[in-house]
């Protein structure tokens, strides 16, 4: 026992000198990157990411410094950990890579998406006709049973006749946990503080969609991917880089369409994803997953080590400009 004790205190102790290691990396880059943009440069979107996350790590060190300089305030941490998650700078944070959790975690969405699908056209505060109800239910059968899937014409044409009422200023307190769920956002709070909560993550994925648009998808890697992916609430797991692409794009083209509304297309999407496959599946997590930066972020050497290449890069990137 003293011996597990002993290395699982060496390990942390490695884990957080590596953090503290690539957070001083990423404050060298930031302050190269807020030069740049002083000097009247403009910054790519992985640039942007990049210091966004950095300033942000930044802000969270002052509270979790004082757990390090207080005397044995750092066995209050894992309890503050668990109240306040987002409390841990990312270059700290641990990736959960195991199979299981990666598996609920992907049934959490699985049933998020379909409470939304089998309740929001019985919703009191959402008047549908009974005929747009049984159009949307057949639109979503075809969808599963058919052999070809519908093209990003078809689902604006049928999408378009009711997407004006599928908002979510008409959604009850249920059904904006589920959607808060599917965003990964936390779904405390009284309706208005929920739809306030959405409402700006959607902002903030209406400007990243174009910044993905005016890059290019092919310009992601698949750790980019992935995240994109989560962030849009589309699943990211046990999927090849090339389906990957084809969720996003498949996004973007729709999303970018002002009739059709967010949450049709996370409906839409999600029957076409879950068309040939099931939620019971085993998830194969393979070394990108493991690495990816989907639950933001980062634990072992290895993917610390991967991390700093991805840093160098963007120093590279920086430096030729």
């Amino acid at each position: 026992k003293r011996r597990e004790i002993w290395k699982r205190i060496i390990h942390e102790l490695k884990h957080y000198y590596n953090g503290s290691k690539l957070l001083c990396t990423e404050t060298k880059i930031t302050f190269g990157l807020l030069q740049q943009v002083l000097n009247g440069h403009r910054l790519t979107r992985r640039e942007r990411k990049q210091l966004n996350r950095t300033i942000n790590d930044l802000f969270r060190v002052v509270p979790f410094s004082v757990f390090i300089i207080v005397p044995f305030m750092e066995f209050t941490l894992p309890i503050f950990l668990k109240l306040f998650p987002n409390m841990l700078p990312s270059t700290f944070k641990q990736i959960d890579n195991n199979e299981e959790n990666l598996k609920k975690f992907f049934q959490i969405k699985f049933e998020a998406t379909q409470f939304l699908q089998d309740t929001i056209f019985k919703s009191q505060d959402i008047s549908f006709d009974d005929v747009i109800t049984i159009q949307f239910d057949e639109f979503l059968q075809k969808i599963h049973t058919s052999d070809n899937y519908p093209t990003i014409n078809e689902i604006i044409e049928f999408s378009s006749r009711f997407s004006h009422k599928l908002t979510i200023d008409n959604l009850d307190r249920s059904q904006l946990i589920a959607l808060c769920k599917l965003f990964n956002l936390s779904f405390n709070g009284p309706k208005h503080y929920l739809r306030y909560k959405l409402h700006l993550k959607l902002y903030r994925l209406k400007n990243d969609d174009k910044l993905i648009l005016n890059e290019g998808i092919a310009n992601l890697n698949i750790e980019e991917l992935q995240a994109a992916c989560h962030e849009r609430g589309i699943n990211s797991f046990d999927i090849n880089n090339k389906s990957l692409q084809s969720q996003l794009q498949q996004w973007l083209d729709l999303h970018s369409d002002k009739s059709i509304s967010p949450i049709t297309i996370l409906l839409i999407l999600h029957k076409i994803k879950t068309k040939d496959t099931t939620v019971f599946q085993p998830i194969h997590v393979n070394n990108d997953m493991k690495e990816c930066q989907v639950f933001s972020q980062i634990q072992s050497t290895k993917i610390h080590t991967k991390h700093f290449t991805y840093l160098q890069q963007i120093s590279q990137t920086s430096s030729q400009r």
